[in-house]
């Protein structure tokens, strides 16, 4: 498979790098100088699916000189579009179109526009998006096929819209500890590094404040200027730092500090947590009830429940240095081990083999011997659509296989001859028909069928949460509009 995958760094960062003349370099020289430095995940996406045969390439969606410096190398009619907005969606149009990827991945859907993803969507087999971030109001996430998140509690509200969606771990990538090794020089005994604006992270600027009354502690991250001056954050604060200067700081700690934002609730899901261990830091992080499907607790990390708790085992930890790095160096065995971008890339492809929409797979490998109860879901405004693959496939191999259909209409008349329907007599026990077609169906396969212009319909979205309730296989068959 071919992958073309945009990410965005933060504007601090991209205008500190922009600082020193970077925009006079070619659009390759700008790229891999932005990957140089391991902003975020760098470009280990691209590097972890190579390595497994495929071809990809990583770019920074939202660096405003980058993709500027690609329309006068590679598409100069383009730089004549005055509205931005315009501008940015047709660059993005014509970066799929010169790449020609099978699949698009958005590390960012905050961030993409959605008139882009509507320009791309025809040339690609698949579009996937990632998230763990808050989620933008009113976001459009119709074109995409598949969203990724690191949230476990986002997995059903992802669903719930209408939106396939599947756990997906962050990791860490290992090629950063030769990079920034441990190196002689000043050592760090207590360390946070990351955002500190009250604005944003006012829980973990109030656990910062009060471990910070009784604990020395080495700051570094943006949003300082936001504390009130009187703030010990503020009077320890050493600077912003990103990329490279990050991890060499988690290098050189002996102890670090973790904290999650509000949206992760009862999860853990951070990138600290795996760039923290992975750079052989203690990791001090906030309990979660996932936690120890990821780390184990006082071996290879240590948690706190409560601000004091945190204080009393930071505490302990930096007066026994010893049992600090046995634990950063079992935390970092366990990321090298179990998280790094390799395997991540491995499951992505996984996942990406389950979702890839129907119409890019053959149907005969949708429907075989080993799916021989099969529940084809289909509003009433699509039902004279059913593909006739499906109607031919149903008697080719009529006698290894149940094909039945579920749908919302009243009319079995419009069903396709030959095929056993499921339809709706009463509007308001649409549930009930739902619920009692699956389980007496009990399908191995169900497929979706809609249309990819169309909003999804009531009648799907209700199946799709029965299907998942139950975990059927499914997958979804757009049809060509």
């Amino acid at each position: 498979m071919r992958f073309l995958i945009y990410d965005t760094f933060y504007s601090p960062y991209l205008r500190k790098v922009y600082s020193c003349g970077l925009v006079e370099k070619t659009w390759k020289e700008q790229l891999e100088k932005l990957f140089s430095d391991s902003f975020g995940t760098g470009n280990a996406y691209s590097k972890g699916l190579e390595y497994l045969g495929h071809d990809a390439l990583e770019i920074v969606g939202n660096c405003a000189p980058l993709q500027l410096t690609w329309c006068k190398e590679y598409c100069k009619e383009l730089l004549n579009i005055a509205n931005r907005q315009e501008q940015i969606c047709k660059v993005l149009e014509a970066q799929v179109k010169w790449y020609k990827p099978d699949i698009l991945y958005v590390q960012s859907i905050n961030w993409m526009p959605s008139n882009a993803l509507e320009l791309i969507k025809p040339h690609v087999k698949m579009v996937i998006g990632q998230n763990a971030s808050p989620i933008r109001p009113n976001l459009d996430l119709k074109y995409y096929d598949l969203i990724l998140t690191a949230c476990p509690h986002y997995i059903s509200r992802f669903r719930s819209l209408g939106v396939n969606s599947e756990y997906f771990q962050i990791g860490f990538d290992i090629r950063l500890i030769e990079k920034y090794k441990k190196i002689p020089g000043e050592k760090y005994p207590f360390t946070f590094v990351g955002g500190l604006d009250p604005n944003f992270h006012l829980s973990r600027v109030k656990l910062l404040e009060e471990v910070a009354s009784f604990l020395p502690i080495s700051v570094w991250g943006y949003g300082a200027n936001n504390l009130v001056d009187s703030s010990k954050l503020k009077i320890n604060h050493k600077g912003e730092i990103w990329a490279g200067e990050m991890y060499k700081i988690l290098a050189k700690s002996l102890i670090t500090l973790n904290s999650h934002i509000d949206i992760a609730e009862d999860y853990a899901c951070n990138m600290r947590m795996y760039e923290a261990t992975g750079m052989g830091a203690c990791l001090v992080t906030d309990y979660k009830s996932n936690l120890s499907t990821i780390f184990e607790p006082d071996r290879e990390i240590i948690t706190y429940k409560s601000n004091s708790e945190a204080i009393s085992k930071i505490r302990n930890l930096s007066e026994d240095p010893s049992l600090a790095m046995s634990i950063g160096a079992k935390g970092q065995q366990r990321t090298i081990k179990e998280h790094n971008y390799d395997i991540r890339m491995s499951q992505l492809i996984d996942l990406i083999k389950k979702h890839i929409p129907a119409r890019h797979k053959s149907l005969r490998g949708c429907i075989s011997k080993t799916n021989k109860n099969v529940l084809i879901v289909c509003s009433q405004n699509n039902l004279n659509r059913v593909p006739r693959k499906l109607t031919r496939l149903k008697l080719d191999i009529k006698s290894l296989i149940n094909i039945q259909i579920l749908t919302d209409s009243r009319d079995i008349e419009m069903c396709p001859k030959g095929m056993a329907c499921w339809t709706l007599l009463d509007r308001d026990k649409i549930d009930q028909l739902i619920s009692s077609c699956f389980d007496t169906v009990s399908p191995s396969l169900v497929i979706f069928l809609h249309s990819s212009l169309e909003n999804t319909s009531e009648f799907i979205l209700k199946s799709k949460k029965v299907c998942d309730y139950n975990q059927f296989y499914s997958v979804t068959w757009t049809f060509n509009d």
